[in-house]
C-alpha cells in the first residue's frame, strides 16, 4: 500500500487553507534561499488577502415589540446619551467626563447606523476632535430593559474602534435634543443652532 500523501487541487480545502498552503510553499522556498524578506512579504500578502475577504454584512432584524431607539441611555463607555427621532432621522448627544459628542443616523428595524463626532477637552484651549461611524442593535433583555449593543469606528469605518453599549433609562425623556442639525454638522462645535 502506498502511504505517500497525494496533493490536492489548489483551493480544494477552502480559500483559507489554500492560502495557508501557498504561504507554506513560499516559506519553504524562502528557507532554501535564505530569503527572509521574501518570506515576510508573503506572510503580509496572504494576511492582507485573507483579511480583506470582508465580514458578513450586518442586516437588520425586526424591532422588538414596544422598543424604540428614542430616549435616554446610559453607556459605560460614553456616558449619558439622548436620542431623538425626526422623520427617518435619529439624532442626539452624548457626554461623559471630558468628552461630548453628537450622533446622527437612520434606523431600519432593530439596527441603527450612525455618524458620530466628538470633542474632548483634555486641554481647555486645544480640544481634540474625532469622528466616525457606528451601529447599534436594539435588544430587549429578559429583565424587560432595552439595550443598545454596538460598535464604532473612526472616519469611514463602522467598526474596529471598540464596543459602544448602553441601557435605556426608564421613565426619562430626552432634554438635549433640539433638531437634526445639532448632530449633523461635525466641526461646528462653537456654533449654536438657529432652528
Amino acid at each position: 500500500m502506498d502511504t505517500r500523501r497525494t496533493s490536492e487541487p489548489a483551493g480544494a480545502r477552502g480559500s483559507t487553507q489554500a492560502g495557508c498552503g501557498a504561504l507554506r510553499a513560499a516559506v519553504r522556498v524562502a528557507r532554501r534561499r535564505r530569503d527572509v524578506p521574501l518570506a515576510l512579504a508573503c506572510v503580509a500578502a496572504v494576511t492582507l488577502t485573507l483579511g480583506c475577504a470582508g465580514t458578513p454584512a450586518v442586516r437588520p432584524g425586526p424591532l422588538p415589540a414596544g422598543a424604540s431607539f428614542e430616549g435616554v441611555w446610559q453607556s459605560p463607555q460614553y456616558g449619558r446619551m439622548e436620542l431623538c427621532r425626526a422623520g427617518q432621522a435619529t439624532f442626539g448627544t452624548y457626554a461623559k467626563d471630558d468628552r461630548r459628542g453628537r450622533i446622527f443616523g437612520t434606523v431600519e428595524g432593530d439596527l441603527m447606523r450612525f455618524r458620530w463626532s466628538e470633542e474632548r477637552a483634555l486641554v481647555p484651549s486645544h480640544p481634540q476632535q474625532a469622528s466616525g461611524r457606528g451601529r447599534f442593535r436594539l435588544e430587549v433583555g429578559q429583565d424587560g430593559d432595552q439595550y443598545l449593543v454596538g460598535v464604532w469606528g473612526l472616519d469611514a469605518h463602522e467598526s474596529g474602534g471598540g464596543p459602544w453599549n448602553a441601557v435605556k433609562l426608564r421613565h426619562t425623556a430626552p432634554t438635549q435634543c433640539r433638531g437634526p442639525s445639532q448632530a449633523a454638522a461635525p466641526g461646528s462645535w462653537g456654533e449654536e443652532d438657529t432652528d
